[in-house]
């Protein structure tokens, strides 16, 4: 859509005015155009090329011999330095780091620098430990030439999309302060892309914050395997093609104008008989005055007001000249890791420079809520402002929050009445007492990083974690009663069972499954194949285990023998396709009483617990996400928001509602009455009520994203939803 064709009060973020927008718009016809380029003075004095989405692969030779081939071409042109912006693999095991790095010529090598893309973190068994040996440190800078470089990977392990973090975000703030100034710029490179129509980072605004205030010039990233060139909010975003086809690359040299140094940027197409077409993407200034600055507003604020938000922007009457248009729009909170066309109202103009707008809230949530502004020049530079929001009127409220720092992924647990204990990535463990609208703390500790859940008993909890133990920490005091060493990151649940007369404990670590005892020693061990991120069942008699490999396994509970494998993934002949559609995050559910329930991508199956054997199947993705059995069945979470109840002997469907738009990962349902609550990946609230099945969408309780399952606390005055966020926060939010 041309800007003449859309509406006059509606635009797309993409396309909005001016030559430069249009090019970004239509990535393909800009790059095509030899035209674009524009003469220089000077020589080069630094040559760099930047690659992105390599995704090498084993069971792909022929990915592997264009990468070389690509690669010997760079060479040959002889950069100071070779970018990589991530996903240099397709699922980051040791293998395929082997073929990219076999792709890679040997004079090339020592110039290469890599960021972390999520191929690399979504399915990796060895928690970043097989990165660091190939490539070092996910995040680290270096300087070149005048020039400040620095590599971000702000990874989720296990998850899809990126999150900064405060912890990254200070690391960024102090390195910047100090090794650049007035005189020397930052040039960034990562993984996933920022700014609308990309929603694949959930804190960009505090990005943004970060990058305006300092001398950041460019960020090159990827991801989206398309060509997108974004002058904004002080720097030039430089969005690449995927280079794994051994045709797209950057090509960038500084060179000076007028006395200025400036970086060109070519987009460069290598064809099969080593011919190549050029075509300049983008020039960027490293001195003076910064693209979009001249747009940066004053003030820029949200308010609640009848049935809309208004959205008010102040800016000088100097700067509120240079703008060609000013649009805004809630900010798509339930668009979670992926793109989005965003859909925008303009903003009028005032005679005092203010510019003002209604957005409709339209079946919006209660709650936290952001709104998106931007504004655009002539020349299609643009500045984006993120701002925060509150919509009244839930039932619901937010009790309280305490900061445990890092990410909470997955481990909030209940460990006595109206106590919680709360475990992040960065290995704090910290233990809550909630009494409705307050909450205080017991006591702190620290032990390695924690990603899922660990198992309650009697007074103590076996906690998993990536530094390859299996902790046991006093629910009471938080004193480490002993740790045993796994041989490889623990990254799945563990489970307290009874087997025989005596409870022990179930855990996993790289490919294989143990039996511990609540004495720390281990009683068996054996191979499940790959990674294995869920949590195991166990029904005394066997355990169950998914696996990366594709299959279903069960193993004698007193022994660990193989007792039977089933392969859930038998259309995909390669690992990485197995990966995908394996059961490797799956909650393995015990629903009815002769079989047991895996999920993957694209069904969900219920097996025969003393075979194997497929009992009944169902098309959908729930593998993410554990269910809830109860007396009537299978209680399901799909992705997508379908929720569902299976009879668990059968598989019929006994009823489906859905919970949409928001998605559901890895935090599942929790029962109070006839009341289930739902906390969906992007921060919602939602509750279906079991006999009339009615959902309703209860609190929007914070941007960040969640994948940790809350815990109901009920005391004598109130229910609260105890949940961890993503932004490294414990919040407890107070049911109606």
């Amino acid at each position: 859509m041309t800007l003449s064709s859309m509406p006059a009060t509606r635009r797309s973020f993409l396309g909005l005015t001016g030559a430069a927008a249009t090019a970004a718009a239509l990535g393909e016809a800009a790059l095509a155009d030899p035209a674009a380029a524009e003469p220089v003075q000077g020589a080069a004095d630094l040559r760099f090329a930047v690659v992105t989405d390599t995704h090498a692969n084993v069971d792909v030779p022929t990915r592997t011999a264009a990468l070389r081939r690509l690669l010997t071409h760079i060479e040959s042109r002889q950069p100071d330095v070779v970018l990589n912006c991530g996903d240099l693999t397709d699922y980051g095991v040791d293998g395929e780091f082997a073929a990219y790095r076999s792709a890679v010529p040997d004079t090339l090598w020592s110039r290469m620098r890599h960021v972390a893309g999520n191929h690399e973190w979504r399915w990796d068994i060895s928690a970043m430990e097989s990165y660091r040996r190939w490539f070092g440190e996910p995040t680290d800078s270096f300087d070149l030439g005048g020039l400040h470089f620095v590599g971000l990977s702000p990874y989720q392990l296990l998850e899809e999309p990126s999150v900064y973090g405060a912890e990254l975000l200070a690391w960024l703030r102090k390195d910047l302060d100090r090794r650049t100034n007035d005189t020397v710029p930052a040039i960034l490179f990562t993984h996933m892309p920022i700014g609308a129509p990309n929603y694949y980072v959930n804190d960009s605004e505090d990005l943004l914050e970060v990058l305006e205030k300092r001398n950041v010039r460019a960020l090159f990233t990827g991801h989206t395997h398309t060509h997108e060139i974004m002058p904004m909010n002080g720097f030039t975003q430089v969005n690449g093609r995927a280079s794994r086809d051994g045709i797209d690359y950057f090509w960038v040299e500084r060179v000076t104008r007028d006395g200025r140094p400036e970086l060109t940027v070519d987009a460069v197409r290598l064809a099969a008989d080593g011919s190549t077409t050029t075509s300049r993407s983008a020039v960027i200034p490293l001195r003076g005055a910064r693209v979009g600055g001249h747009l940066a507003p004053n003030s820029v604020r949200a308010d609640v007001e009848g049935e809309a938000i208004t959205v008010e922007v102040r800016m000088s009457a100097a700067r509120a000249g240079e703008v060609d248009a000013m649009v805004a729009q809630i900010y798509p909170q339930a668009r979670y890791g992926g793109r989005q066309t965003p859909t925008t109202v303009e903003l009028t103009r005032t005679d005092t420079g203010t510019f003002k707008a209604r957005v409709a809230m339209v079946d919006l949530t209660p709650g936290h809520h952001r709104v998106q502004v931007r504004a655009v020049d002539a020349a299609g530079e643009f500045w984006e402002s993120i701002v925060p929001v509150f919509v009244d009127g839930a039932a619901a409220h937010l009790g309280w929050v305490h900061r445990v720092g890092g990410q909470v992924q997955a481990g909030i647990m209940a460990v006595g009445e109206a106590t919680i204990v709360a475990a992040s990535t960065t290995g704090s463990l910290t233990s809550l007492r909630v009494d409705g609208d307050r909450t205080r703390v017991l006591w702190r500790t620290r032990i390695g990083p924690v990603h899922r859940d660990g198992a309650v008993h009697d007074g103590v909890i076996y906690l998993p974690s990536a530094d390859h133990h299996l902790y046991a920490v006093e629910a009471a005091t938080g004193a480490v009663r002993w740790r045993v060493d796994l041989g490889a990151p623990a990254l799945a649940r563990t489970l307290a069972v009874a087997i025989d007369a005596r409870t022990d404990i179930i855990a996993c670590a790289g490919t294989e499954t143990f039996r511990i005892t609540t004495q720390g020693a281990i009683v068996w061990r054996t191979d499940h194949g790959n990674l294995f991120a869920g949590r195991p069942a166990c029904d005394g008699e066997r355990v169950y285990v998914g696996s990366g490999d594709g299959r279903a396994y069960a193993f004698d509970a007193r022994t660990g023998a193989r007792l039977w494998r089933a392969d859930l993934a038998t259309n995909r002949s390669d690992a990485y396709g197995k990966m995908l559609y394996a059961p490797w995050g799956d909650t393995v559910d015990l629903a009815a009483a002769d079989q047991v329930v895996f999920a993957t991508v694209g069904a969900t199956y219920s097996l025969d617990r003393t075979t194997g054997a497929v009992r009944w199947r169902h098309n959908g993705n729930r593998t993410y996400n554990p269910g809830l059995v109860l007396d009537e069945g299978l209680l399901a979470v799909e992705e997508f928001g379908g929720v569902l109840l299976y009879d668990a002997t059968t598989g019929a469907r006994r009823w489906s509602v859905t919970a949409a738009p928001q998605r559901f990962f890895e935090a599942g349902p929790v029962r109070s009455g006839n009341d289930v609550w739902l906390t969906g990946v992007t921060g919602e609230v939602v509750r279906v009520d079991l006999a009339s099945r009615q959902v309703d969408h209860v609190l929007q309780v914070t941007p960040a994203n969640t994948f940790s399952t809350p815990v109901l606390v009920e005391t004598g005055q109130a229910r609260v939803l105890v949940g961890g966020w993503q932004d490294g926060v414990v919040r407890g939010v107070v049911l109606p």
